[in-house]
């Protein structure tokens, strides 16, 4: 799950699954975009995506994470994980680049959503 901290800019999706609010999905542009509505978004329905701005993103607690890089989140997990280049894993998302460290032990990682994600 995600949650927005600053500006926003969407992007409308059409859910190819039942799909809950904070949930990071890619847009047909290929963007990452957090799932927006307190509902969500039905299966086959359009719905919007905030495809901007800086937000906090779950990863597991090992990972560890350095200001500036470069993430991925796998759409199975909503976890986020360091990806140095090229494209995402299978299952997984570009996300953007990490605003923050976010060591051992932590749960959560700032990520400036699209940015400078190449």
């Amino acid at each position: 799950m995600a949650t927005l901290e600053q500006d926003r800019d969407f992007r409308q999706f059409t859910a190819a699954a039942d799909t809950a609010n904070g949930t990071i999905v890619q847009t047909a542009d290929g963007l990452a975009g957090i799932v927006e509505g307190l509902a969500g978004v039905k299966s086959g329905k359009v719905g919007n995506v905030c495809v901007e701005g800086v937000v906090v993103c779950d990863k597991a607690s090992a990972t560890v994470i350095a200001a500036g890089d470069r993430l991925q989140i796998a759409t199975a997990t909503q976890l986020v994980t360091v990806k140095a280049s090229g494209a995402a894993d299978a299952g997984n998302i570009i996300l953007g680049r990490a605003v923050a460290a976010a060591g051992n032990g932590t749960t959560t990682v700032r990520a400036d959503l699209n940015r400078s994600a190449v």
